[in-house]
């Protein structure tokens, strides 16, 4: 992706000298003023897609991050607890279609989501607490029925903090997520800078 911006940016960068002579030669003022409107709209947008879809990539490293930090809090000092079913539900989301070849076109499978809603009670306290999980597995939605006992783990400082023992995420989620955050937003946001001071010093040695 950054190979490919460079690459865009230079042939642009070349295709402006060309028509910056062409304009030396007899062109009129004003296409020359359109041409670089256009040239600038085209590097901004070829820049910004590529850091918005790593931005994207960035919260979800950030709230992967925050529910590994639960996780853990709970694996070290929480206790067991058995919690109620009080409803599932399978969230179905389907992908839009992307183009192959001239005219193929290549529509991803459906990606499946279980909602599950659970009741429980801290120990030695008799408030009923309500917690909705959001799972990547819809599985754990097949598996379990409105009032079926499902454990986890919660802690007793923070009694909302509860974590089921199903569902739980894997770290290698965080980290493919912060590897792409760096790869599409701050690889191309560093190498921009570079290339901005580069071009700053060059002039100023002029």
């Amino acid at each position: 992706m950054i190979r490919a911006f460079w690459q865009t940016y230079y042939v642009i960068k070349h295709r402006r000298i060309f028509l910056l002579a062409k304009a030396d030669s007899g062109a009129a003022p004003c296409e020359h003023s359109n041409t670089t409107l256009v040239v600038r709209v085209t590097l901004v947008l070829v820049f910004l897609v590529p850091v918005c879809v790593g931005l994207g990539f960035g919260y979800l490293a950030w709230t992967h991050g925050k529910r590994l930090e639960r996780q853990q809090a709970v694996d070290t000092t929480g206790v067991q607890v058995q919690a109620k079913v009080e409803g599932t539900q399978i969230e179905e989301i389907q992908h839009a279609s992307t183009k192959v070849g001239e005219a193929e076109r290549y529509t991803p499978g459906a990606s499946y989501f279980c909602h599950i809603g659970v009741s429980y009670t801290a120990p030695g306290s008799d408030n009923v607490l309500r917690r909705q999980f959001k799972f990547e597995d819809d599985t754990i939605c097949k598996r379990y029925e409105i009032g079926d006992a499902i454990t986890g783990r919660l802690l007793l400082e923070n009694p909302n903090v509860l974590i089921l023992d199903e569902g739980r995420l894997h770290p290698f989620w965080f980290w493919i997520s912060l590897l792409l955050f760096i790869l599409f937003a701050v690889l191309p946001t560093v190498f921009l800078i570079r290339g901005l001071v580069r071009k700053n010093l060059i002039k100023s040695e002029k």
